[in-house]
């Protein structure tokens, strides 16, 4: 289980509020360093939808969409079923309980 994280109210702190803005807004992490000595790690908070995801490129999301229908008068679905099945063949012995 993780633990929560200690809160620290930066509402009258607006060195600090600009530098988390900058952090939300970028979405990527910064590296404190004081001299030659890293501090800590600030890095955005992520909700709902954005935890665990990076926004796609332009390229990303042409080149995906560009794969929509590339089967269609390609592939004989039904054929391509069979062979599904067929390839996931159930050559192991039976279990009894």
């Amino acid at each position: 289980m993780v633990a929560e994280p200690a809160v620290l109210d930066i509402t009258r702190s607006p060195e600090v509020r600009r530098i988390a803005e900058l952090v939300r807004t970028s979405g990527e992490p910064l590296l404190l360093r004081a001299g030659d000595t890293d501090i800590a790690i600030l890095t955005p908070v992520m909700v709902g939808s954005q935890r665990g995801r990076r926004k796609r490129t332009v390229e990303e999301q042409a080149t995906a969409l560009s794969a929509f229908g590339g089967w269609v008068g390609n592939v004989d679905g039904e054929r391509l079923k069979e062979d599904v099945l067929a390839a996931r063949g159930d050559d192991r012995p039976p279990v009894e309980l």
